[in-house]
């Protein structure tokens, strides 16, 4: 159970050429308390702990979601007055993505600025392919950070070829190895730089679907 209760998330929405629309989300529905462990009957959470849903697009409960082409999250600890502000501009029936980052401190200073750009490149039946480009912000200016290109073929393997920063190593991800992993473990992985943010979305896409099959298959034997 969640027992901090002064942060505030609101997410902002855009339809198209509507005026923007906005709700607020509770905490205990928008962190992962699955993230924390089993046993952990009670923990704090600030405004960098883990979230359900990596986009606040999976936040709107709307018919017409797929119209959506801006949203705004914020998330603001009451106490400490810091700010993690998220905002992100869909086109290509939101299959590509500008995504702009913001961290305040209790000041109300830029601690951390990061500009990240998903573009879909390929989207065949035997494989789709995604391109990832991260630009955080230092002294002032957008510098490249991270730049790679994400396969994901029809056994939903996952390679990811690198072109920024060289030293990097080109290799396949291990879908059955990652699936193993926790999400805690996923999200320290993402944070270390071993994943991307796309990949870890993926994999969470994948635990979903595995779950959906293996309930199916439970229904089915019961039957």
């Amino acid at each position: 159970m969640i027992i901090n209760k002064n942060i505030e998330i609101v997410i902002s929405y855009k339809i198209r050429n509507e005026d923007w629309q906005f709700i607020k989300v509770d905490p205990w529905d928008y962190f992962d308390e699955n993230n924390y462990g089993v046993g952990e009957e009670e923990f704090e959470v600030d405004i960098d702990s883990v979230s359900i849903f990596d986009h606040a697009i999976d936040y709107i409960d709307l018919d017409n979601k797929e119209d959506i082409s801006c949203t705004k999250l914020s998330i603001t600890d009451i106490d400490t007055k810091e700010r993690r502000v998220i905002k992100e501009t869909y086109w290509n029936n939101q299959k590509n993505s500008f995504v702009e980052v913001v961290v305040f401190n209790s000041n109300d200073s830029v601690d951390y600025h990061e500009i990240i750009i998903t573009s879909l490149v390929q989207d065949d039946p035997d494989e789709t392919v995604w391109e990832i480009m991260r630009f955080p912000k230092n002294d002032d200016l957008f510098t490249p950070s991270f730049h790679s290109f994400i396969t994901e073929d029809q056994e939903w393997m996952i390679y990811e070829r690198i072109i920024h920063p060289k030293k990097r190593i080109n290799a396949p991800i291990r879908t059955d190895e990652l699936l193993k992993k926790t999400p805690r473990e996923l999200e320290q992985m993402k944070k270390k730089g071993k994943i991307t943010t796309k990949t870890l979305v993926q994999i969470k896409q994948i635990k979903k679907l595995l779950k959906e099959e293996n309930l199916e298959k439970e229904e089915e034997a019961i039957e």
